[in-house]
């Protein structure tokens, strides 16, 4: 059995708050592959998560303070290393919400605000029937975009109450968990559907459509992983650790190397930014460009080498998960 998370693999191990295109996950389920010697197609799921991170209207702490249910499941707050989250538990799934830029900004010193929402399918039989989705060859032959359905339908079923109608008569008892276990939800489905509503009125207007606004940072943020950074994986070669395009180097080169790292500094200076911040130690910050730039070349080269002592660690007991 593997588990693990494919985007933290990309990552060499180290977080997945960062942007996982389509792209970065066909390259990390490759990379496994390869270094287990199993083909794709013989690595069989048992469990898989999907999740997406956005960045929120307003702070993700008071998102998840006004997130109270999942359908009648009460969305608890589960307290971790690095931080908490809140989840639904149900039979076959789990909603999960918390604060990704919390739990890894000390670490990156992250300063926006990132929100992440995932579902973990705990019992396969419906997903499997429904996307035809088997094993890691499934997977990478299916576009991001067809989890987008399923991602915006489970927020849909979230009682977010806005903070932003906190002035509103009925504010305190509809972020009330109690108030809908004991009073709502005891009563009929046409009255718990009444609720609904009014809560669906309250969040459009006093709470100015924020509910709404985050399912469309969901869609979008989907949308904009499914794209390459630079095009498709058939347009351009890509480094094996950065999956960035690599087409201006020579045309045997594998990894992102001095002449490419110049190409991003002159023409895309940040994606150069974003490979510096993962590669370059605090050490040579100060140092002369060019003695960064081959000190970034080197820890690439190291990561690919390195990479293969953490998927080691990959392999363990327990079920295969997949992170968008």
């Amino acid at each position: 059995m593997i588990a693990g998370s494919i985007h933290k693999l990309h990552n060499n191990g180290a977080h997945n708050y960062n942007s996982f295109h389509h792209q970065d996950m066909i390259l990390a389920i490759d990379e496994l592959c390869d270094y287990l010697e199993i083909e794709p197609r013989n690595i069989h799921l048992t469990q898989i998560e999907i999740g997406v991170n956005i960045t929120p209207p307003l702070t993700t702490v008071e998102i998840l303070g006004n997130c109270i249910l999942h359908q009648r499941k009460e969305l608890e707050t589960t307290y971790v290393q690095g931080g908490k989250y809140k989840q639904a538990r149900h039979k076959r799934l789990i909603i999960k919400i918390y604060d990704k830029k919390f739990q890894f900004e000390k670490d990156y010193k992250l300063t926006s605000e990132i929100l992440r929402f995932e579902i973990k399918h705990i019992q396969l039989d419906t997903f499997r029937s429904k996307y035809n989705i088997y094993n890691l060859e499934d997977v990478k032959n299916n576009s991001y975009t067809i989890y987008k359905e399923e991602l915006l339908q489970r927020w849909s079923e979230v009682m977010f109450i806005s903070p932003l109608a906190s002035d509103d008569k009925d504010y305190l008892k509809l972020t009330n968990v109690q108030y809908w276990k004991k009073e709502v939800f005891t009563k009929s489905n046409s009255t718990v559907k009444r609720y609904r509503e009014k809560v669906d009125k309250l969040n459009l207007f006093a709470g100015k459509n924020l509910k709404t606004k985050i399912k469309n940072l969901i869609s979008s943020k989907v949308n904009y992983l499914q794209k390459s950074r630079l095009g498709t994986l058939q347009d351009y070669r890509v480094c094996l650790v950065t999956g960035l395009a690599i087409d201006m180097q020579r045309q045997n080169s594998k990894l992102l190397s001095i002449t490419g790292l110049k190409y991003y500094y002159k023409h895309q200076k940040g994606v150069f930014i974003e490979v510096a911040t993962r590669y370059l130690s605090k050490k040579w910050i100060k140092e002369e460009f060019d003695t960064q730039i081959k000190e970034l070349a080197h820890n690439i080269r190291n990561a690919k080498s390195n990479s293969m002592i953490r998927r080691a660690k990959f392999v363990n007991n327990g079920q295969f998960t997949l992170k968008l």
